[in-house]
């Protein structure tokens, strides 16, 4: 403290140094803002630390991540949602036609491609089928299966009939690995991805931001791998209990097969008060051990007698054992339809499912360049912004542009 401020508070009887003190204090105010002026003239020229703006950066991005946390969070609640408001509208379509048969649960995308393997795995041959969900799908690389590129539409219970023949008494763990050694692996979750490194992760171009959307942050599905080692000659035991001649060659047994599932991406669209689910990954790959005998592989197939007939009629028009082709099952039942297009070139099977005749869901399954691509469209026509001839003229236009992105 400076000699003039101390003395304002020196003892005096008197009270003349108080007096003289009191006099000081305007100059010793006037002096202080003086002071201070100056010293916010010297910071303002003073250059801007980098610690300080490395802070605001950090905290701006941790704002950032918290509002596109929060707006993920909202956007999944709204999905779930509206998954159980259609569950409840297709429960009230069941009771109200009477009938004891329980309509399906909206089916995720997820669901979609486990059923897509699951034909695979008939395609090879059921016996060998795996109670786990990819284990049902694994084994149609006994075909010498590449790329499930060929989009057929297959009867789910003709498929089913063919899993009771062989599990009569069940699926078990010990019943399954009867036939041989599986092994699933599930890649790590990635979490969110700018789009420049979820099409590097997916190992495909994303839809273009004039079809999906902007988006800020991408979320993928970790990818899945099954392995498989066979023992042919209890699958040939069981082929022959179900009616077969024609059994695989020795050169499958102990051969290890792979079916690598990449990562998928999911958008959901919102146009006109609708809204369009959509998934696309790539087809599935399936590397087979050196030294199968595929042809002899694939007349097996093709001549067991329990082999549904529409996978039948698409092995046997397939380019499998030229280029790798094979086809790729969408699933149909007797509540469903399907209808096959082409559009810009692409084959496309669009099928339809029945709940009720104020319940429209619709969807499409196609493969273009290496990508497989699955559209779907759920509507209450009577609670919906359109009729059941507008939505579909709807899903009609997006389809052609989802071909053509």
């Amino acid at each position: 403290m400076k000699e003039q401020d101390r003395r304002t508070f020196r003892p005096n009887p008197a009270g003349a140094e108080s007096i003289r003190g009191e006099a000081d204090r305007p100059e010793a105010s006037a002096r202080t803002d003086r002071a201070w002026e100056r010293l916010m003239q010297a910071m303002e020229q003073e250059p801007i630390s980098p610690a300080w703006t490395e802070l605001e950066r950090q905290a701006e991005a941790r704002e950032e991540a918290l509002r596109a946390e929060q707006k993920e969070q909202a956007a999944s609640l709204a999905r779930l949602e509206e998954e159980r408001k259609m569950n409840e509208r297709m429960e009230e379509t069941r009771m109200d036609a009477g009938t004891e048969k329980t309509a399906p649960r909206a089916r995720r995308m997820s669901g979609r491609a486990r059923r897509w393997m699951a034909g695979a795995a008939a395609a090879a041959v059921v016996v060998t089928a795996v109670a786990t969900p990819m284990g049902n799908k694994a084994l149609a690389a006994l075909l010498g299966q590449f790329r499930m590129e060929q989009v057929t539409e297959v009867n789910e219970a003709d498929l089913q009939q063919l899993f009771n023949s062989v599990f009569s008494e069940g699926v078990s763990e010990e019943a399954v690995n009867r036939y041989g050694e599986f092994k699933v692996e599930t890649g790590s979750s990635r979490g969110e991805m700018s789009r420049a490194e979820a099409e590097q992760a997916a190992g495909f171009a994303l839809l273009p931001e004039s079809l999906a959307g902007k988006q800020d942050k991408i979320y993928l599905s970790a990818s899945q791998n099954l392995s498989i080692k066979l023992d042919v000659e209890e699958i040939n035991a069981t082929m022959k209990q179900l009616g077969a001649t024609k059994l695989f060659p020795a050169s499958v047994d102990g051969k290890k097969l792979t079916l690598a599932i990449g990562p998928s991406v999911n958008y959901s669209f919102e146009a006109d008060g609708m809204n369009l689910n959509v998934q696309q990954m790539k087809a599935p790959v399936v590397d087979v051990e050196a030294g199968v005998d595929l042809e002899d592989a694939v007349e097996a197939v093709l001549q067991f007698p329990l082999m549904p007939e529409q996978l039948k009629q698409s092995l046997s028009s397939s380019r499998l054992l030229t280029n790798g082709e094979l086809p790729l099952p969408v699933f149909t039942d007797e509540n469903s339809k399907a209808e096959r297009l082409q559009i810009g070139g692409v084959p496309v099977l669009v099928t339809e499912r029945n709940y009720g005749d104020n319940n429209l869901n619709k969807e499409a399954t196609f493969v273009k360049n290496g990508v497989m691509t699955v559209a779907s469209m759920y509507q209450n026509v009577e609670e919906g912004p359109m009729t059941r001839e507008q939505a579909q003229a709807w899903f009609a236009k997006q389809l052609e542009e989802l071909v053509g992105a």
